[in-house]
């Protein structure tokens, strides 16, 4: 009889292992996780005034730890060596890190980088706040930006983005167009 439940419990905690792994998947295309793993890690985490952008990132994280945590625990189950408590443990863990290095890393702010390149629509004054054009996935956006030497950057100036990771974008003028 002891045996028999051991053996249900095993079934059981696979079959959530499997559910966990699908649901992982599909949540993980559903949120275009594995968009992510196109070589650029130039990942820019998006401030509190862009929560949906931040939820997302989170679906994605949750939707990775699911999918590695029916991955690991799975041949965990089968290989029957841990109690079913000790497996969900070494599955929670590997999930969560597994998970951790799955995903691309925030960009540290590097004044020698370029993240992209724009045009000043709005003159940036000496320690102020202008608007730059950027081309974003075929559309032009206009955004706020400041002068990363505030130095004044006149409209029409071409400019290069060396920092994101805020509402406000960081911008230097251009190779091109420095005096």
């Amino acid at each position: 009889m002891t045996q028999g439940r051991g053996r249900l419990i095993s079934m059981t905690w696979t079959f959530v292992y499997l559910v966990s792994l699908l649901l992982g998947l599909t949540l993980a295309v559903a949120s275009q996780a594995f968009s992510r793993f196109n070589g650029d890690h130039r990942v820019v985490l998006p401030g509190a005034e862009q929560a949906s952008g931040r939820t997302k990132l989170l679906a994605v994280r949750f939707a990775l730890v699911l999918a590695f945590f029916g991955l690991v625990g799975m041949p965990l189950s089968a290989w029957q060596r841990l109690s079913p408590a000790g497996t969900v443990l070494v599955s929670l863990a590997a999930a969560v890190l597994l998970s951790l290095l799955a995903m691309p890393r925030k960009r540290r702010h590097e004044s020698d980088s370029r993240i992209g390149s724009g045009s000043v629509v709005r003159t940036i004054p000496s320690g102020g706040f202008g608007q730059v054009a950027v081309i974003q996935k075929g559309t032009r956006v206009v955004l706020a930006a400041r002068s990363a030497d505030d130095r004044e950057i006149s409209a029409g100036s071409d400019v290069e983005i060396i920092d994101a990771t805020r509402s406000v974008l960081t911008v230097r003028r251009s190779e091109s167009t420095h005096d």
